[in-house]
């Protein structure tokens, strides 16, 4: 059975605190990411098949009603899978990799690779096995490239989490070492009507990881709470209310036939 609380299988882990799929809720509706990383997914998914790990709750395939198409999830969370199955998904219940019956022609990877360099290359690797030729891998992350969110980070000295400019090197690095890796950006948006609500968000987010954990989830809210004049300063707006910007970094990948390398020569169903 799925644990509620996410997973392992052999060195791969997902852990999630007990209040995750309500914590994940709440950030879902406080914000626009879903709809703007759904926008750039329609001009960059493919022909073919799609295989979405970590699928969460299913908000990007229900906006972009990928469940018209050939689509599966892979989802490792209890509620999220019950989510997914209630919005008619095809779902893998467990951690990626698993085991599949065939290749895909799509392949999402969205927010899933954090973990430390041996599980996010696992993944990489993994995908790309699974990934029919002329398919594609496309991968969504943070990166710490000082942007209003790093930024916070930095000020209140949590510079754990999201992708450091030194791990979305080695992400990049393993990519390119499969095929060339075209990147882009995405610009989201947290609304919130008060500062304890954004910086329950914004806490939820700097903990969203193996290590995170309810406790200090409380403990960056407090830090974010007492930067009170340096955010109303820059997010609050005239209403009183709070935008905060979120910035996505997109990879995406493509499995080409390489006849000098063999590079991409395993076919499948896509």
């Amino acid at each position: 059975m799925t644990n509620p609380n996410g997973g392992r299988r052999g060195n791969i882990v997902v852990a999630k605190p007990p209040d995750y799929f309500e914590q994940y809720r709440r950030f879902v509706a406080a914000g626009d990411e879903k709809e703007v990383v759904a926008r750039s997914l329609a001009e960059l998914l493919g022909p073919g098949s799609i295989l979405d790990v970590g699928a969460g709750c299913g908000d990007i395939p229900e906006i972009l009603e990928l469940g018209k198409r050939d689509y599966t999830a892979v989802e490792c969370h209890v509620q999220c899978v019950e989510a997914l199955r209630a919005k008619g998904l095809t779902v893998i219940e467990g951690l990626f990799p698993c085991s599949l019956s065939r290749r895909y022609g799509n392949i999402l990877l969205c927010y899933c690779l954090y973990g430390g360099r041996f599980q996010c290359e696992a993944i990489l690797d993994a995908a790309w096995e699974a990934l029919a030729v002329g398919g594609r891998i496309i991968v969504v992350t943070f990166r710490d490239c000082l942007d209003d969110y790093n930024r916070l980070l930095h000020r209140i000295g949590h510079t754990l989490r999201g992708s450091s400019d030194r791990y979305f090197a080695m992400l990049l690095g393993k990519m390119e070492s499969l095929a060339p890796v075209a990147l882009d950006v995405a610009h989201s948006s947290l609304y919130s009507g008060d500062l304890g609500e954004l910086a329950d968000i914004l806490s939820f987010m700097a903990t969203n990881s193996n290590t995170g954990t309810v406790q200090r989830r409380q403990e960056l809210r407090e830090m974010i709470m007492a930067e009170r004049r340096y955010l109303d300063q820059l997010y609050r707006t005239d209403s009183g209310s709070y935008r905060f910007p979120i910035l996505h970094h997109i990879l995406v990948m493509a499995k080409e036939t390489s006849p000098c390398t063999g590079s991409g020569s395993v076919g499948g169903s896509i």
